[in-house]
């Protein structure tokens, strides 16, 4: 008698086109499943808008386009797959419209709900990947209600490839540069304290944090337990200063002066002594999260390098992405400057 191939482990991305969840797809395809479980995953992007279907395709990355409202979207998903052992929520709405972002979230929550009922009836149990900011709180017991597991991530601000809000703050140094070409002995200049607190993570090691916690889950009962109604910060092995952040900024884009912190907004060349409040969430924003529960419970480590010790990368890699128009770049920039009238997925 031939023995039933198993089947593959699915996942579902919600908001698969963004930055955190373009990079959770290429992670999940990347990491074998638990010994014994399943022969690999398959993962099923949901996305708003065609256009981005190809780039999912192009990453083995199943593309399905529907918006959260849409009528026939539990039927499209169910189609594909009865089924479902991950969802991950890597969404985040348009901030114009307060009752429009908090439909956004009862859609995902409906949705989320929705999928683990007919899940559950078909002998698995979903684990939820639910994205949130490092300021929120995880949902306790009530995690275990509703059908499926979940797990609250809060991530730090993220940078690598197009960048995300780091982007904004390469934008600066470069029109620092600008206004102050041919000056000599020229110091680039921030109104932040040099000991801000700069803590952010590679998109990449971010999104196999995700994985770890969800092979943890997938791997028994204990692994599940130690998962399912927590709350995990994903962090990168230290913080940076500002004072950082600033040299290595100095010295990559050529002030022989290096960098001064603290200055008044008056102190800026214009436009950016107008326009200086856009960068405060990038240079003057302090925070620091541990991560030692996500490395305990899961072997999880961040392995890309910090961004000031790798800016030469980092900092070519933007400029491609923006030369590309790839990655998101112009609705990053868009929303630090207070526009986010745009909705695609940035988290």
């Amino acid at each position: 008698m031939t023995t039933p191939t198993p089947r593959a482990l699915t996942v579902l991305v919600i908001g698969a086109n963004g930055f955190l969840g373009s990079a959770l797809c290429r992670s999940f395809l990347h990491t074998a499943p638990p010994t014994g479980t399943a022969p690999h995953y398959h993962v099923f992007g949901l996305i708003r808008r065609a256009a981005s279907a190809a780039a999912l395709t192009r990453d083995e990355i199943t593309p399905i386009v529907a918006p959260l409202s849409s009528p026939d979207l539990l039927p499209t998903l169910l189609a594909y797959s009865p089924v479902w052992d991950v969802i991950a929520t890597c969404t985040e709405p348009s901030r114009t419209d307060p009752a429009a972002e908090a439909r956004h979230w009862e859609d995902v929550l409906e949705l989320v709900r929705a999928l683990a009922g007919v899940s559950v009836g078909n002998g698995v149990r979903p684990l939820v990947l639910w994205s949130s900011g490092c300021w929120a709180e995880g949902v306790g017991g009530r995690s275990r209600g509703g059908g499926f597991d979940v797990a609250v991530l809060r991530a730090t601000p993220l940078f690598g490839y197009s960048s995300s809000y780091y982007g904004v703050g390469l934008e600066y140094v470069t029109a620092f540069a600008a206004a102050t070409e041919g000056k000599e002995g020229r110091v680039l200049k921030f109104t932040a304290d040099a000991d801000t607190i700069l803590h952010g993570v590679h998109v990449d090691d971010c999104a196999d944090g995700y994985v770890a916690l969800a092979t943890t889950a997938l791997s028994g009962e204990k692994g599940r337990a130690a998962v399912a109604g927590q709350a995990f910060n994903i962090s990168g092995k230290r913080y940076e200063t500002l004072r950082e952040f600033g040299t290595a900024l100095a010295a990559e884009y050529g002030f022989p002066g290096g960098a001064e912190f603290g200055v008044s907004p008056d102190q800026l060349p214009k436009p950016l002594s107008e326009t200086w409040q856009n960068y405060v969430l990038v240079f003057g924003y302090s925070q620091w999260v541990g991560s030692n529960k996500i490395r305990q419970v899961t072997g999880w480590a961040d392995k890309r390098p910090l961004f000031s010790d790798n800016l030469f990368v980092y900092r070519r890699a933007y400029e491609a992405a923006k030369e590309s128009d790839v990655g998101n770049v112009t609705t990053v920039s868009r929303r630090l400057q207070g526009d986010w009238s745009d909705e695609r997925a940035l988290l």
